[in-house]
């Protein structure tokens, strides 16, 4: 009877946690959600359209020097689902957003054995601003998938590592597969098979084990230097990372990107939002307390970790594991020649892994450790009164200003006037000869391909005109709407009579 109540407590908090994640995803996100598609996800759509009507030239499309079959498989579905409503990707990106983080509080309870702990690593999760690309961007459903894939594929290995039971290995293999076909970069994940086999007890079909998670990277870059001839292995920018990387500046990157995991942004603003040296004193202060805790419980851990015995070398290989994650994915986010914050999340989740099994393993020796449990709280806190405080910094980003004009041109118009937009004619008067919305070389087409996302067919005629001054706008009537755009604050106020 008591384990029945037991149980019935443990459900009705499990579908508490998935709430207050919810809730949480739905307060820090909403906010900052995707309206309207511009400059790289423009392009894509643009792709998407050009291909439409053949799946597999849009599947297999190799533009950009980039081969992700599995991610254009994806948004294949979402493009031709979503049509013209581009404003449900900003709310398939928030969905998609609490799915990861359910998944992960699965994950960190059967590591941790835990419920309320799992729950502070699934808001640290959400509250992350290493997440504003996955919620933003059409592209962020890439980085999203790549966490969901890599992060599965960790907790598999770690149940291979801990029960030897080959189902957890393929499954791993095959998620792995998919991974590497949704973002180049994960071949470096290799690693983290390669020290999970090597910490198993050794049989010759280990050899085997270690040679199959190599098939797919080997079949990533023939495919693309031998069937599709483009460069194997592209950097960001569109750049070969042959020509770009150096070993000090990966080095450089791999410290830096370790910093930023424990809250000490360290890029500049237009990739990290706010370097951490910019910040507040009280702000600095608390990121240096979290890294404390985090430093304390470890320490715990390690001085405790003597007294196992016999579970102390297993407990040891579990660290390594997730460790050769963290090293991994930092690894993968330093090879080219910036970092940006986007490539740091996964390393963010291999750290929440890592601490999700140190402070189950204390946990575990003793159920009412109050200390554990204050220190745990405490570092919630700091986790997220720092990360709300660097997420009031995104408009410092790349391209949040770009992002923010469409949504707000989405906004002023076709959200605005529904289905009669296209029976107004539009001025956008600026002083800048072509508005950040599109990456294509025309100066005459970005605003006509904007506004392409939204029209469901030819007949929706589009009638917006760049103009320099009001004076040049000509007819107007009530069926005129009139746009000031301020190219040097980045904001556009609609000035129709």
């Amino acid at each position: 009877m008591i384990k029945m109540i037991s149980i019935n407590k443990n459900k009705i908090f499990f579908v508490f946690s998935l709430l207050v994640l919810f809730i949480t995803n739905l307060y820090v996100n909403f906010n900052i959600r995707l309206l309207a598609l511009v400059q790289d996800d423009l392009s894509y759509w643009n792709t998407f359209k050009l291909h439409q009507s053949d799946f597999f030239a849009f599947v297999f499309d190799t533009g950009a020097n980039k081969l992700r079959p599995v991610l254009n498989t994806i948004t294949y579905a979402l493009f031709s689902l979503f049509g013209t409503k581009i404003w449900l990707f900003g709310w398939f990106n928030i969905l998609f957003s609490f799915v990861i983080a359910s998944v992960l509080y699965y994950f960190f309870y059967r590591i941790s054995k835990n419920l309320f702990f799992s729950l502070i690593l699934g808001i640290a999760f959400i509250v992350s601003r290493f997440a504003y690309y996955d919620i933003t961007q059409v592209f962020g459903v890439m980085e999203a998938m790549g966490i969901l894939l890599a992060s599965s594929t960790l907790f598999l290995l770690w149940r291979y590592l801990n029960s030897e039971k080959m189902k957890y290995y393929w499954v791993s293999l095959g998620l792995f597969v998919a991974l590497v076909f949704v973002h180049e970069r994960y071949i470096a994940l290799y690693f983290i098979f390669f020290v999970c086999i090597l910490m198993i007890k050794f049989k010759w079909r280990n050899l085997l084990l270690l040679f199959l998670p190599a098939v797919p990277i080997f079949a990533n870059i023939t495919l693309k230097q031998y069937v599709f001839r483009i460069r194997p292995l592209d950097g960001t920018g569109g750049t070969a990372i042959a020509d770009t990387f150096n070993i000090n500046q990966f080095f450089d990157y791999v410290i830096s990107g370790a910093k930023s995991l424990f809250g000490a942004n360290n890029a500049d603003a237009y990739l990290s939002g706010l370097p951490f040296a910019s910040a507040s004193l009280d702000i600095r202060l608390l990121t240096y307390t979290g890294f404390v805790i985090i430093s304390i419980v470890t320490l715990i851990f390690f001085i405790k970790l003597f007294s196992w015995k016999k579970e102390a070398f297993l407990k040891i290989k579990n660290i390594l594991l997730f460790c050769s994650f963290i090293i991994a994915t930092l690894a993968a986010a330093s090879v080219t020649f910036r970092q940006e914050m986007r490539w740091l999340y996964v390393a963010y989740v291999g750290l929440l892994f890592l601490i999700s099994y140190v402070v189950g393993v204390l946990l575990k020796e003793n159920k009412k450790n109050l200390y554990v449990y204050a220190f745990l709280m405490s570092w919630l806190i700091v986790t997220v009164i720092t990360n709300m405080y660097f997420r009031n910094y995104y408009s410092n980003l790349y391209y949040w200003g770009n992002q923010t004009l469409g949504n707000e041109i989405y906004l002023k118009t076709v959200g605005k006037y529904g289905s009669d937009f296209w029976s107004y004619k539009t001025y956008i008067v600026t002083d800048v000869e072509r508005l950040p919305l599109y990456t294509g070389n025309d100066l005459t087409s970005d605003t006509n391909t904007f506004f392409k996302q939204f029209q469901e067919n030819e007949r929706q005629k589009i009638d917006v005109q760049i103009i320099s001054s009001v004076s040049e706008a000509v007819d107007v009537g009530k069926k005129t709407i009139i746009l000031d755009y301020d190219s040097t604050n980045n904001r556009l106020t609609d000035i129709s009579k």
